[in-house]
């Protein structure tokens, strides 16, 4: 909501940047849909958080009078909900009427066919209604942005908004960092060779990594009681969804358990909270009420819920830093892997989570519910 905040402030051609039209112009310069439709930008009525089909609620609106309509969704780290992209798309049809409307998907993965079916996204964006741009374009946007801004105030924000996107959402290094490594790596064909020879063989670094994390937390978490389940999917491939989870007794089927996992492929998107097994687990509203108020008041960790998910938080968040959202890219989760400290161990800091929502949920009773 920060970030849907913060771009639509900078879009909003009456907004305190005071560089009229100027922002929101780049914006579709930059990303160039296939809608020629977009003009007098200089009168286009900007809110956040508009209401959708109910409970749903499109992060960013756009109105621009006598032309059409804008819907943005942006996606730097939450999953899709079922349907979300199929209903705004409904509403933003239902509402233009007459008029024109284009629904902007920001993600740096695919939305889930969940969300919107493959068909129906495929159809839009032939039709000039659905158009997909990732976080490295609105780098892009925000850049240019920088370049137009005449007030000095107001391009320090973009550049600290530019730097959070580029680290925190696209996994990219410390500029100052990155052009460090680049140098020492291009300085001669040796180093070149060995930066490569390093890429090649990144992949096995990781699964051993993985699989070394798997056996010392198994082991920690014996010592609690505990079991771990341990998807497939995270010795190869690294598909989208994949993760690892805990049971808070071993000997006892749960039909609700803690989970750890990647929303997106290549081990992205980085998010926990507590799920049902499998769809044979039916969804029961009363007890993920019950779930949802342990951990969002009992234990003070604000998290959503839904069909699957009694419960879950988005990385970051206060149990994982930002640093753990991407694991592709960032180096952060893997020293966590290898580290001894006990404040920076991620055996130690998933079991030491384990226990405290185990405490919780047996202080409530709720233990016994999770079978």
């Amino acid at each position: 909501m920060g970030l849907s905040w913060c771009m639509a402030s900078l879009l909003d051609p009456a907004g305190k940047h005071g560089q009229g039209s100027a922002f929101i112009d780049a914006f579709f310069e930059t990303l160039r849909p296939d809608a020629n439709w977009i003009t007098n930008t200089k009168e286009c009525r900007v809110t956040t958080e508009k209401q959708a089909n109910g409970q749903r609620r499109i992060d960013i609106y756009l109105d621009i009078p006598g032309t059409g309509i804008v819907g943005i969704e942006n996606k730097p780290w939450a999953a899709d909900p079922p349907n979300q992209l199929h209903d705004y798309a409904k509403f933003l049809k239902e509402i233009s009427g007459t008029k024109n409307w284009l629904l902007i998907y920001i993600g740096n993965t695919e939305p889930s066919e969940k969300s919107i079916t493959p068909n129906e996204r495929t159809y839009l964006s032939q039709s000039g209604n659905f158009l997909q741009i990732t976080y490295r374009d609105i780098v892009t946007w925000l850049n240019l942005c920088s370049c137009k801004s005449q007030a000095p105030v107001v391009r320090v924000f973009i550049e600290e908004l530019t730097t959070f996107v580029s680290e925190q959402i696209n996994g990219e290094m410390d500029m100052s960092a990155q052009h460090e490594t680049t140098s020492i790596i291009t300085e001669s064909p040796t180093n070149i060779a060995a930066a490569f020879s390093v890429f090649r063989c990144f992949d096995d670094v990781k699964r051993r990594l993985l699989l070394d994390f798997k056996n010392r937390l198994s082991e920690s978490l014996e010592t609690h009681g505990f079991g771990l389940i341990w998807d497939d999917g995270l010795s190869s491939g690294w598909q989208a969804c994949v993760g690892f989870g805990v049971t808070f007794v071993k000997e006892r089927e749960q039909h609700l358990y803690l989970r750890f996992e990647f929303y997106g492929a290549g081990l992205q998107r980085f998010f926990w909270g507590i799920r049902r097994k499998s769809e044979a687990v039916t969804f029961d509203s009363s007890k993920w009420h019950d779930i949802y108020e342990v951990m969002n008041k009992d234990l003070e960790m604000i998290g959503k819920n839904s069909e699957w998910w009694a419960w879950h938080s988005d990385v970051p968040d206060r149990e994982f830093a930002p640093k753990f959202k991407n694991w592709h890219s960032e180096e952060a989760p893997w020293l966590s892997i290898v580290s001894n400290d006990p404040n920076e161990s991620l055996v130690l800091i998933v079991c030491d989570l384990s226990v405290r929502v185990r405490d919780a949920l047996s202080k409530a009773n709720m233990l016994d519910r999770l079978s």
